[in-house]
């Protein structure tokens, strides 16, 4: 370490003394003769032994496929006598190689390449698994796009990795774990998987990365990640288990080799946690759809099995960004297991050149049948730090059609997997999560045109502390034009439901969580709801919902919302309602307090009195078309501030503050006797204090 210093008087002997420091200093840096000669000898001796530390192996028969990838010599080629060794590559000429025995790759660190891409190199046989991954650091497929393979197998997997003694049957070999790259390679009619993880005990996994390749009419998932796989990902390595740039279409049609009972084109039934995961630049199209088979497919699956059982308990720091999630079977992206949800789970900028490109069309190609575009079903619980943002969400599908269920426990549970279906399906976002909902961001998204909501939230727990933020929601709850008879089961473009009335009162019961402190800011809503029908709600399991904003809840408080630059135009039952029912005498309704809306527009939305008129659909709406309404059976309604708010030309009240009076769901001389709805019996109501209009209209209404 060099310090500096001040020197008050030079002499001619002191600069001497210094230069020469100056010149030593110099000749100090400079490399010696000898420190020359031994750099230019080590040069040629790795020259010269290249060979022998990282070496090609020309590949030209099927026999030497086999070869080169155990580690035994070449018996012809240009390289016939070579053995491959430990970070070697086996470079595979242009031909159909059919192979007599699995390809087992069981040398560390050895890549499997083409020289001609995989149109022109064919690996085909008839095995559990065609191709294994039996060791750590392999590589199959080049970097480069004209570097990888077609692997078909008729009988089973096409690339399988694993260890030894797994359903794949290897028998040599150790765990792949760790730095797994498969990449440029084409994965085509495989009887079971296109690729999967799966080992005979469990085993963590990190440093995966499956890029570019193209996965496509396989009989079971695009991708598996099976129950015997550990937790996937590493904390701390960003992003270290990647699945990037690859083509899905029409996997899941037969059946997979682990017996799952549930596909997808990329599908996540490990045990314990997965953390780190990048799915990004990924087209992920039509699971399930190839005639004959089942019919039932995910884009992407987190879940755990009904057959084979597993217990994923956490999702957290995952990215699943710029993919097309378009006509899969079931849903675009769905989560159903056991465990917490969040942490940093980003879902963004999955879309397209156009609306019609994103997370769409995803969903049965005939109702009744499960379907959204983004489904966190009842099991999972404590959803936190989910964000949302800049997606297309669009024309998704699917319909319950058995609601209401007559009051037998999950009779409404098309997905088998135990938990009632609150949202029923066929929505953009439905969130039916087994406990609270929290710090969510819906940020820039498009919702549009799905069958049912927008967005449709029905969780068993508080759902508090998020942020609604510059999002369309237009032409939602449609339902089918073709069959007036499956009508949208809601139909709103944001709705949140805390009400047993919504889940038909069957457990989980809602009725006794919070909406609070919840920021909607800059969003748009149009013409969300209709009726297709043509006796408008008359037809048992519908409801012809349709408001821009519905929350509902029943015995818990809505408070702390606010509403800000919000525009909502032409929906048809009307525009923001925020709702505190309660279907029994005793119990109060939830107080709805501290509301504030800020250059708020709602006008032109519709209203239609006909809703709510039978006791099957009633869902204490036949009070509709207001442009916004604050409305409660018996609870306190306070502090509502409207600012720079216009509330025209809407189908009933611009503005409305109401506490009706009224409670149903007993009669009222015979508490616990079931009484049809509408409510028919008198309560005392709720206190209406402090409510502030500024600079507002209501006009036409």
């Amino acid at each position: 370490m060099f310090k500096s210093f001040v020197v008050n008087v030079k002499s001619d002997k002191q600069t001497d003394n210094k230069e020469r420091r100056r010149y030593e200093l110099k000749l100090s840096k400079a490399p010696n003769l000898r420190t020359v000669i031994i750099a230019v000898l080590a040069f040629i001796l790795i020259g010269t032994a290249a060979d022998a530390f990282a070496k090609e192996l020309r590949v030209t028969t099927a026999a030497d496929l086999l070869n080169c990838v155990t580690g035994v010599a070449l018996a012809s080629g240009p390289d016939a006598g070579k053995v491959a060794a430990a970070g070697d590559t086996c470079v595979v000429f242009p031909g159909t190689y059919a192979v007599g025995a699995p390809v087992d790759i069981i040398i560390e660190n050895l890549t499997l390449r083409s020289t001609n891409g995989a149109t022109a190199t064919i690996i085909t046989g008839a095995f559990l698994a065609l191709v294994n991954v039996v060791n750590r650091g392999v590589t199959v497929g080049g970097s480069a796009p004209d570097q990888g393979f077609t692997i078909t197998n008729t009988a089973g997997v096409g690339i399988c990795v694993t260890d030894v003694g797994s359903l794949c049957g290897a028998l040599v070999g150790q765990a792949a774990t760790e730095n797994i790259t498969i990449q440029n390679n084409t994965l085509r009619l495989n009887a079971q998987e296109g690729i999967l993880f799966t080992y005979n005990t469990l085993t963590a996994i990190d440093t995966i990365r499956i890029l570019k390749n193209k996965i496509v009419n396989n009989g079971g998932d695009g991708i598996g990640f099976d129950n015997t796989v550990g937790a996937i990902g590493r904390r701390g390595l960003d992003r270290n288990v990647a699945i990037d740039g690859n083509y899905f279409d029409d996997n899941g049609n037969g059946a997979n080799l682990t017996g799952a009972g549930t596909s997808a084109n990329i599908h996540f039934y490990n045990n314990t946690n997965i953390e780190q995961l990048a799915i990004i630049n990924n087209e992920i199209y039509r699971a399930g759809t190839t005639a004959g088979g089942p019919g039932i497919g995910d884009g992407i699956l987190f879940n755990n099995d009904p057959v084979v059982g597993n217990a994923l308990t956490e999702i957290r720091d995952v990215l699943i960004d710029r993919n097309l999630i378009q006509f899969n079977t079931q849903n675009g992206i769905k989560f159903d297991y056991v465990g917490r949800l969040g942490e940093n789970v980003m879902i963004s900028n999955n879309k397209g050149v156009t609306p019609e490109q994103g997370i769409t069309h995803n969903g049965p190609a005939v109702v009744p049948g499960e379907g959204n575009g983004i489904y966190i079903t009842g099991r999972v619980n404590d959803v936190r730090e989910l964000k949302i943002v800049n997606n297309a969400i669009n024309s998704n599908r699917g319909w319950d059609g058995t609601f209401p269920d007559g009051g037998v426990t999950n009779a409404n549970d098309i997905d088998g997997n135990g938990t009632f279906d609150v949202c029923r399906h066929g929505n953009g976002l439905a969130i039916e999560a087994n406990s609270r909902l929290e710090s969510l961001l819906l940020d820039g998204n498009d919702f549009r045109q799905n069958f049912n909501n927008g967005v449709c939230i029905a969780n068993n727990g508080d759902f508090t502390r998020s942020q609604i933020l510059n999002n369309k929601f237009h032409n939602n709850g449609v339902g089918d034009y073709i069959n007036l008879v499956t009508e949208a089961p809601y139909g709103d473009g944001f709705g949140v439901y805390h009400d047993t009335t919504i889940n038909g009162g069957v457990p989980p019961l809602t009725e006794g969580f919070r909406i609070e402190d919840i920021v909607f800011r800059g969003n748009d809503y149009r013409e969300n709801g209709g009726n297709s029908s043509a006796a408008p709600g008359t037809i048992t399991g519908t409801s012809d919902l349709g408001f821009a904003v519905f929350l509902r809840n029943e015995r818990a408080e809505i408070s702390r919302i606010t509403f800000e630059n919000e525009t909502a135009i032409k929906n048809f039952l009307g525009g923001f309602r925020l709702e505190t029912d309660t279907d029994i005498i005793g119990p109060r309704s939830g107080d709805i307090r501290e509301i504030t809306w800020t250059n708020v527009t709602s006008s032109e939305n519709q209203s239609e009195p006909n809703i709510g008129t039978a006791a099957a659909n009633d869902y204490d709406v036949g009070d509709n078309g207001d442009g916004i309404a604050h409305v409660t059976d018996n609870g306190d309604i306070d502090r509502i501030t409207y600012t720079n708010v216009i509330a025209n030309n809407n189908g009933s009240f611009g503005l409305r503050v109401e506490s009706d009076a009224s409670a149903g769901g007993q009669v009222c001389v015979a508490p616990g006797v079931p009484n049809p709805k509408p409510e028919a019996c008198a309560v005392t109501a709720g206190d209406i204090d402090t409510i502030v209009v500024k600079d507002s209209t209501a006009n036409f209404n």
